[in-house]
């Protein structure tokens, strides 16, 4: 790609994200879909518009070889989320602001209810039993648990959240 002026003009009208993976959609455009093969940081950009618009992944599927659902989905369910505050969302949403200007750091914090279907089941991978009321730092409950409460912030100058 650095030798090709082609390739250097459309990199320029691009963003670095588009620059990334459009050398992997060229790459895997030659190959049958069960002979693609994509890096963890290409996979990342795909999760990210699949996340965003699964009627624009679709779309995008469509029109160029992009990463399937399936190893997107396989993707995401390796990220394992346990109840409480994750310092790891704080962690990334810090690391994002320090990119930011003040004004955009204007936020507001939005808290919804979410009911879920009352389950219970042995996780192996932390090796305890998931479903039942947990009240982070207060401890779990016997109770079943069948709602779950989300907070999420927003910009109010920019659209981020």
């Amino acid at each position: 790609m650095d030798g090709d002026p082609l390739m250097q003009e459309i990199s320029n009208s691009l963003n670095a994200d588009a620059v990334r993976l459009l050398p992997a959609i060229i790459r895997n455009s030659r190959h049958k879909p069960r002979g693609r093969r994509w890096n963890f940081e290409e996979k990342i950009l795909a999760v990210s518009v699949f996340k965003r618009s699964l009627k624009s992944c679709i779309l995008l599927q469509t029109l160029c070889p992009l990463t399937s659902g399936c190893t997107l989905q396989s993707l995401i369910n390796t990220v394992h989320f346990r109840t409480g505050i994750d310092t790891h969302v704080f962690d990334a949403l810090r690391h994002s602001l320090q990119k930011m200007c003040e004004k955009v750091w204007h936020c507001c914090i939005l808290f919804d209810e979410m009911s879920s279907r009352e389950n219970v089941w042995f996780n192996q991978k932390f090796d305890h039993s998931e479903g039942f009321e947990d009240l982070g730092s207060q401890g779990r409950t016997c109770n079943i648990a069948n709602h779950a409460l989300l907070f999420m912030v927003c910009g109010l100058h920019r659209k981020w959240k």
